[in-house]
């Protein structure tokens, strides 16, 4: 019986895997009407995508800390921009800049998949910014002939590329009087995206002057609390009686991973 339901349960989960993958593009339809319903756009209005931003290539530094100092330390890649400015009244000057710092994936992935971004956008006469993580979709350096090509690849580095995009781009706006355009820049991230924006508040706290930082186990490393293996006990005990389900619920779940793997 514990095997038939160990099977039962690692069906649905692979069922539910399959299904969201063939779906996913749904999934930007369905975000955009409730982020469309809370927006001051108003409920019914499809919010904007990626084929509504300028695609921006950004020369990036390769390497921020050791310029000149090694083989490839003068050297720069494209890096892609998402930028949306539909919901600025005075394209010169934004009233704020909400700032994605992109992560692990195509940043195309996130501009389609965010809805705070959309929600707020309107309402607070933003500039939309998505920034792709070196390394990442599109924005990759050429790596071919690159000595040691993977250690430029760090959390420190694509901090860097945010806070060189920001002062890039805070040298855009433009007031009538010539004054300084103090614009503020708030980063927004989920997951890893988010442990970005967080340590960018931190590492950076002149560039960004606040961050939105979802699902951010910032303190998810080695040496540091909650241990790295925090979030799966969060989760058995979700599934267990501690957490208002049954233990039967958790050893049919454990059960299951043999057989998805």
């Amino acid at each position: 019986v514990k095997m038939a339901r160990s099977f039962v349960v690692g069906s649905i989960l692979v069922t539910g895997i399959l299904q969201c993958q063939a779906r996913s593009p749904n999934y930007r339809s369905r975000a955009s009407r409730i982020a469309s319903s809370r927006s001051s756009l108003g409920e019914g209005t499809t919010l904007p995508t990626s084929e509504n931003c300028t695609w921006v290539e950004f020369e990036q530094t390769l390497d921020h800390f050791a310029r000149g100092a090694t083989s490839n330390g003068g050297d720069t890649f494209s890096q892609r921009l998402c930028i949306y400015d539909g919901f600025v009244a005075n394209k010169d000057l934004p009233s704020v800049v909400l700032f994605y710092t992109g992560n692990e994936s195509p940043v195309d992935e996130y501009v389609n998949n965010t809805g705070l971004m959309w929600e707020l956008g309107p309402e607070l006469d933003a500039l939309i910014v998505f920034a792709e993580h070196r390394y990442e979709g599109e924005s990759i350096p050429d790596m071919i002939g690159m000595e040691d090509c993977a250690s430029y690849a760090t959390i420190e580095q694509a901090l860097a590329d945010y806070s060189v995009i920001i002062h890039w781009l805070r040298s855009t706006f433009k007031t009538t009087d010539g004054t300084d355009p103090h614009v503020p820049f708030i980063a927004l991230g989920g997951s890893y995206g988010g442990m970005l924006s967080g340590w960018m508040r931190m590492k950076y706290p002149s560039a960004v002057a606040g961050a939105i930082a979802a699902s951010a186990p910032i303190w998810g490393l080695p040496k540091t609390s909650p241990p790295l293996d925090g979030s799966s006990v969060a989760i058995t005990r979700g599934v267990s009686s501690a957490g208002g389900a049954t233990d039967t619920c958790s050893n049919n779940f454990l059960a299951s991973w043999p057989l998805i793997k």
